[in-house]
């Protein structure tokens, strides 16, 4: 199974809020559409937030007073999120654990288990599994979160010929109602956070007397008039911001550096490797740029390179800096230049000689600075 852990806290918040124009209207889209799920629904007071990372939604549950239990498998996350949640003196408490092994860890079941931005990493089979395990756990309600091609950004995304280490599944509204009714819960309402959004949100329930496994979901979407003139009306404002000489201001810029440094180091016979990381989520990958899983690939990628006569780049945070200095590939590898990406320390190494020759300890003298 293709788990996706992340493990930087500080690096995948920044990636979510965005740039510090949009994070206001990306959080309120999302808690609305939370809101809509939850809205009439008296008789929750305890919600588990899994994987709740390292807390992002926490302060929606405090507005809704809710005892938040949080759980994530990583441990870097799930520290951060326990920080956060004395912070904020939310009742409740953190644990460390798998979301497919929830009934194993709670000893009491909460009213609401919400799963954002997971289900979607994972394969119908799983996705199927992982409703059970919350069936199974939940005293009444389930909030997950898919992502769906019957939105106008998801029409757009579904078809976009992208490589990802966490390939991401989309379902369409009859699938999703489907894989709900497998699970043994009720699908009550699919609510889009947006057409410029590719996300929704399910609310299911347990059935029961009055609620059925044939129940007919409420789907929240307008007309189609109406859908296709907000999607018009986007589009002339999106295509005004990309003439517009703020739009490094108002768009993500992150997949944006690394798209530039590719184009200005790209001579034809380049393959250029990004560290893995959140901020990457929405970059577009192709047979020239490729993320680099796992630091210790760099040597087997330089020496497949060699043999295409190509030069290997490599935009490699800090950490990942650290173990390459550690292996052999290092003594082929120049420091081109160091890079601020999303907030943190990454530097652009190359097989190719560089123009300006830079010496190894100024590499070291960067790192250490960074400690």
């Amino acid at each position: 199974m293709n788990y996706p852990i992340f493990d930087d806290p500080d690096e995948y918040l920044a990636f979510r809020r965005g740039n510090f124009i949009y994070a206001p209207f990306k959080a309120w889209f999302e808690w609305r559409a939370i809101e809509r799920c939850l809205e009439g629904l008296d008789d929750i007071s305890t919600v588990c937030d899994c994987p709740c990372g390292p807390g992002r939604i926490f302060s929606y549950w405090q507005k809704k007073s809710f005892n938040v239990i949080g759980i994530d498998l990583s441990e870097q996350m799930a520290d951060a999120a326990d920080k956060l949640h004395k912070k904020i003196q939310l009742k409740g408490r953190i644990l460390q654990a798998d979301a497919f092994k929830l009934n194993e860890v709670l000893d009491e079941k909460p009213d609401l288990i919400a799963s954002v931005r997971f289900s979607y990493y994972f394969e119908k089979d799983t996705r199927i599994k992982l409703l059970k395990c919350f069936a199974q756990t939940t005293r009444k309600y389930v909030l997950v979160q898919y992502k769906t091609g019957q939105t106008i950004k998801g029409i757009i995304n579904k078809y976009k010929s992208r490589k990802s280490d966490f390939p991401k599944n989309f379902c369409s509204f009859e699938d999703i109602i489907n894989e709900v009714r497998q699970a043994g819960l009720v699908c009550v309402r699919i609510q889009p956070i947006a057409e410029t959004s590719d996300r929704v949100f399910i609310l299911a329930q347990k059935p029961n007397k009055k609620l059925s496994l044939g129940h007919k979901p409420v789907i929240a979407r307008q007309s189609l008039q109406k859908r296709l003139i907000k999607s018009a009306a986007a589009a002339v404002i999106f295509l005004a911001l990309l003439l517009s000489p703020l739009r490094h201001i108002v768009m993500d810029t992150h997949e944006q550096q690394i798209e530039h440094i590719v184009r200005e180091y790209q001579d034809g016979n380049d393959h250029f490797y990004v560290s893995k990381s959140s901020f990457i989520e929405d970059l577009t990958l192709s047979k020239n740029l490729s993320v680099l899983s796992e630091p210790q690939d760099a040597e087997s990628l330089v020496r497949t390179d060699q043999i295409e006569k190509e030069d290997s780049f490599f935009i490699v945070s800090a950490r990942d800096i650290s173990t390459l200095s550690k292996s052999s590939v290092w003594e082929k590898l120049h420091l081109l230049k160091k890079i601020n990406i999303a907030g943190s320390s990454f530097f652009l190494l190359s097989t190719e000689q560089p123009r300006i020759p830079i010496r190894s300890s100024m590499l070291i003298n960067n790192l250490s600075s960074l400690s």
